[in-house]
């Protein structure tokens, strides 16, 4: 054989043995972590939050370290499918908040099931028991910062499925995480354009998986760019299958001394006979005394939204709570003016089942709304890149508040108009969160006196 002929063979094998690590895909990296999970119906792992990327911005980040359990519970089987299932979870530590309002660690106790979340609140001295859509409404802390150390992407059936799902889906250099050889997936989630979007968890996210053991060991979210990046990083260790997890494990009594708060589902109304072709444009949404709790308002359009905390929210999601949606942004002039007054409304509302959400559109950035709700420590949630709701419920001035019944019903909105006060703008929107939900307490001035729109003041 020549020399040639040898140094071709060579080549051929070094290629044909390259070909087996080159062959292997994120997709692949991921399916072999999801089925790893499921052959370990019950683990305990150590793990820890911080911040990494802009200085300036890490301290807004959760700093901690926790235990987390996770257990898988077998559901009944439904006719002709196979036996449903879900995962538990519990997180149990100490970690800083983020708000400079809370600058010493607090204790966390937090679990997480299907239908409720339980969390004990010492600041509060309450243990909470809500329903999902309803527990951001106790504006604590601490349900903000445990839910953030809970690993979404292992507690779906199956694991991952979000994921799978990714915009798009990259398998990056290998890394190592604390003496872990790990692959590395990156991930790219769809991005809220239009108003049956269906986005997952932040935008951005990068998965550390071990390559002997298949598990997860580091988690960063990743939002912003250049000077405005910043990184919320979980890191994993001491995997264990932990076979005397049980039900226990999973109560959280109340403490001597301690309040329970609790907050179950509401009745919800048929919507049959609520159906509209097209949802109205804000400032044609009638404007009328309030109604009586039996009448039924129109069906609010579909939506979606990503908020700051990775939460995602629908129309459906909502449903239990009042919703004001503050469609906003901060190059908004008029919106500086009412960014206080919503806070301050959010103040008002915590602890009852109203949700305040700023949803940001038209930001170059969208992680500039996000610093600056968390650098003035405003109480409302932020949804950083609001365009496909904005588009839903017709928006086109700002700020335009929109307030959403616990049914889903649209009770009616409230548009920026020149010349007007902030006063009877945000009398109006207590307005409509008394028409949503009369068992509400909100504080309406009486020297105020709400403004009607005529038809001329329709843009």
């Amino acid at each position: 054989m020549t020399r040639l002929g040898r140094t071709l063979v060579c080549v051929g094998v070094m290629l044909a043995s390259c070909g087996l690590a080159l062959g292997q895909t994120a997709q692949e990296v991921l399916q072999a972590a999801a089925e790893r999970l499921h052959e370990e119906p019950k683990l305990r792992a150590s793990m820890t939050i911080h911040g990494e990327g802009a200085e300036m911005f890490r301290a807004i980040l959760p700093r901690g370290e926790a235990t987390l359990l996770l257990r898988r519970v077998e559901g009944e089987p439904a006719e002709t499918q196979e036996p449903a299932a879900h995962w538990e979870g519990r997180v149990t530590g100490k970690s800083t908040t983020g708000s400079p309002n809370e600058p010493d660690p607090v204790d966390l106790d937090f679990i997480e099931k299907p239908e409720t979340h339980r969390w004990i609140d010492h600041a509060k001295k309450r243990v909470f028991d809500m329903v999902p859509a309803r527990a951001m409404s106790s504006r604590s802390t601490a349900y903000s910062v445990s839910r953030m150390l809970l690993p979404n992407e292992l507690m779906q059936i199956p694991a991952f499925k979000n994921e799978f799902e990714a915009e798009e889906l990259a398998l990056l250099d290998p890394a190592d995480v604390n003496g872990v050889k790990c692959d590395v997936v990156e991930l790219t989630y769809p991005k809220v354009d239009n108003a049956r979007a269906n986005p997952t968890k932040p935008q951005q996210v990068k998965l550390f998986i071990g390559k002997d053991d298949h598990r997860l060991y580091r988690v960063e979210r990743i939002s912003g760019a250049d000077m405005f990046k910043t990184v919320a990083v979980l890191e994993f260790s001491n995997w264990k299958p932990d076979e005397t997890i049980g039900d226990k494990d999973f109560e959280l009594p109340v403490p001597e001394g301690y309040q329970l708060e609790e907050a179950k589902p509401v009745a919800v109304r048929p919507t049959a006979t609520r159906q509209v072709e097209q949802a109205p444009r804000p400032a044609q949404v009638e404007q009328q005394r309030p109604q009586t709790p039996q009448e039924v308002h129109p069906p609010a359009p579909e939506f979606a939204l990503s908020l700051a905390t990775g939460e995602h929210v629908t129309l459906e999601s909502l449903r239990g709570t009042t919703t004001v949606l503050y469609f906003w942004g901060t190059w908004c002039l008029e919106c500086r003016e009412y960014n206080p007054q919503m806070s301050k409304l959010a103040e008002e509302v915590a602890g009852q089942p109203v949700r305040v959400i700023a949803a940001a559109v038209r930001e170059r950035d969208p992680a500039t709304a996000r610093d600056l709700v968390a650098m003035r420590d405003y109480k409302f949630e932020i949804a950083p890149d609001a365009a496909g709701a904005a588009e839903a419920f017709h928006v086109t001035t700002f700020p335009t508040f929109v307030v959403i019944d616990p049914e889903g019903g649209l009770v009616g909105t409230e548009v920026f108009k020149r010349n007007t006060s902030s006063g009877p703008v945000m009398a109006r929107v207590k307005e409509l969160i008394s028409k949503a939900s009369p068992e509400v307490k909100v504080t309406i001035p009486p020297s105020i006196t709400p403004p009607s729109m005529d038809e001329d003041e329709i843009p």
